[in-house]
């Protein structure tokens, strides 16, 4: 994005944060959802069950309790202070300073979870260098983010739920983050595109009143809202989990460090 926010004078990011996990943490089904296992655990599950895991951007540390009974050592880095004392009090060893200046030992790790983060860093490269000197040889890697190259962003453009000014600030599709990563030594596993964010109550909202229009925000009526979640969780969660390189959403990407 341009220009690109200066974190050291703002606090937009952190403030926006915490007030989302205060109302999170205030939900009495969370605990039940950090038992849910997630679509990203389950992939690495699938390469990896042994070893030292980090997962950098952690917030509450659902994916830190589901791998728990996988890996020997679990760690977690979270800079938001609320989402930071709600792991540390249950128990999750995490650090609240950033990757790149924390200063962890060289080949440590067998598994480094970037799960939306990426998005939000003003120098990805010297983060994803840094996750690179930590990991192990044959240690992968995780990335989930959103997609800039998407249906969605095609058709809402700057209107599009993922891109803001104020938190998403390094704008990735599937080939400049894996040209980013190839050029730090890191080898590609898998990389797909999934979710496709084209409601239809915004799509229709855009056609004829895009000047007023704001994606997911466009949600009025209750039975609308139910709508919503049916079609996300039956469509956008499971229908639409490969959509190939280029038109979903979001990306998750697996890439490892060669041996």
């Amino acid at each position: 994005m341009d220009p690109i926010i200066n974190p050291e004078t703002t606090s937009i990011l952190t403030d926006d944060i915490s007030s989302l996990r205060q109302t999170v943490i205030k939900d009495p089904k969370w605990e039940k959802r950090h038992q849910i296992m997630t679509q990203q655990v389950r992939e690495i599950l699938a390469i990896k069950q042994e070893g030292n895991f980090l997962d950098v951007g952690c917030g509450l540390g659902r994916h830190m309790h589901l791998v728990q009974p996988y890996f020997s050592q679990v760690d977690g880095i979270e800079l938001d202070q609320v989402s930071l004392n709600y792991c540390r009090e249950a128990g999750l060893n995490v650090y609240g300073e950033p990757l790149e200046t924390l200063g962890l030992p060289a080949n440590t790790y067998d598994v480094v979870l970037l799960n939306q983060v990426i998005e939000h860093l003003v120098d990805p490269k010297a983060v994803c260098a840094e996750v690179f000197r930590i990991l192990r040889p044959g240690g992968i890697l995780y990335i989930d983010t959103p997609n800039f190259s998407s249906l969605s962003i095609s058709l809402f453009k700057e209107h599009c739920s993922v891109v803001e000014g104020s938190g998403h600030i390094s704008l990735f599709c599937v080939k400049t983050v894996l040209a980013l990563l190839h050029s730090l030594g890191f080898s590609e596993l898998k990389a797909r595109t999934y979710q496709t964010d084209l409601f239809p109550l915004d799509v229709l909202t855009y056609i004829f009143n895009s000047k007023n229009f704001v994606h997911r925000r466009n949600i009025h009526l209750p039975f609308y809202l139910l709508f919503y979640r049916i079609y996300h969780e039956v469509f956008d969660e499971r229908l639409f989990r490969n959509l190939g390189r280029s038109i979903g959403s979001y990306m998750r990407l697996i890439v490892r460090k060669p041996d």
